[in-house]
């Protein structure tokens, strides 16, 4: 079984990415999540360019990173999705335009996967009762946007994998669920996109569990479905994305729901790594890859002998 970890903005201004992928792939890893995006709500800098810049970029990406032994197993989209704050809930013409081109970029990289989040119109509020017209309008947003990336997605023969997500209650203080957060929500979403072709389920085992749902749970829940991976830890209620075994999660039932379904992706790690660089430096960072390595191949050994 593969297994990736997230290349984010920390990762990507450590070293040059030949350098920065050597150290991966030493730590143990078989390819990246690639993140397209570098900061909240902002389209990607490269893309300032005109295309056949950011085209070669790409390119030289992949060459880069297949040259260190390793592949592009997901990318990560600028997020949020629907980052024109002056038309929310949607995808405008500006993000629209936008996401075509990460889609593209996405199979330049040599992936076949994106992640592009769920629009969130909606809080369900702290120990109420969920609003299950607002879900539905939700629902009825993201069908109708999510359509619009259908036939790129087809061109290019990259498929976006629906995360369940969550979102801050002010009023408490505290993350609760969106429109699209429990694995039931996953399944309506994914079912009602008709399209296993363009579209597929990627679990986040760290939002999940922030709801009280077990990441085994949503596996058997969502079946093969299930085509993507963020893989990380936490102790309930907070995002804090540590690497597994640092957390409450069940890590020896998620393996066997993930053999359970034949699980054939990779086992793609969604770690922070801006902590542990600014408060004990490169080499500590480089320790922390290693372990993070280490608990993935541990978690891959534990699916196999399910």
């Amino acid at each position: 079984m593969k297994t990736s970890i997230i290349f984010e903005s920390t990762l990507k201004n450590l070293d040059t990415t030949e350098n920065v992928c050597k150290t991966l792939k030493k730590s143990g890893f078989d390819g990246l999540d690639y993140s397209i995006c570098e900061n909240w709500a902002e389209i990607p800098s490269i893309f300032n360019n005109p295309r056949q810049t950011w085209v070669d970029f790409f390119k030289e990406q992949r060459r880069i990173i297949e040259g260190e032994g390793l592949n592009v197993f997901q990318t990560h989209a600028t997020l949020p999705s629907d980052f024109d704050y002056d038309n929310p809930h949607q995808f405008s013409k500006k993000v629209l335009d936008q996401l075509k081109r990460e889609i593209e970029a996405t199979a330049i990289l040599g992936s076949k996967y994106i992640v592009i989040h769920p629009i969130n119109s909606i809080v369900c509020p702290y120990g109420k009762p969920i609003d299950q017209d607002a879900k539905q309008r939700d629902y009825e947003i993201n069908m109708k946007e999510f359509s619009k990336l259908r036939p790129t997605l087809l061109e290019f023969g990259v498929k976006n994998g629906v995360e369940d997500m969550f979102t801050f209650d002010k009023d408490c203080g505290c993350y609760v669920q969106t429109g699209c957060s429990t694995p039931q929500d996953m399944i309506k979403y994914v079912d009602g996109l008709n399209d296993r072709n363009a579209f597929c389920a990627c679990l986040d085992t760290g939002h999940v569990y922030m709801h009280n749902i077990q990441p085994a749970q949503a596996v058997r829940e969502l079946g093969d479905r299930i085509e993507l991976l963020h893989i990380h830890d936490n102790r309930g209620g907070i995002d804090s994305h540590l690497i597994p075994g640092l957390g409450y999660t069940d890590w020896q039932d998620f393996a066997k729901a993930l053999k359970e379904i034949d699980y054939k992706g990779a086992l793609s790690l969604e770690l922070s790594f801006y902590s542990a660089l600014k408060q004990f430096g490169k080499d500590y960072l480089y320790k922390y890859l290693d372990l993070a390595g280490y608990s993935v191949k541990r978690l891959a050994e534990m699916v196999e002998k399910a």
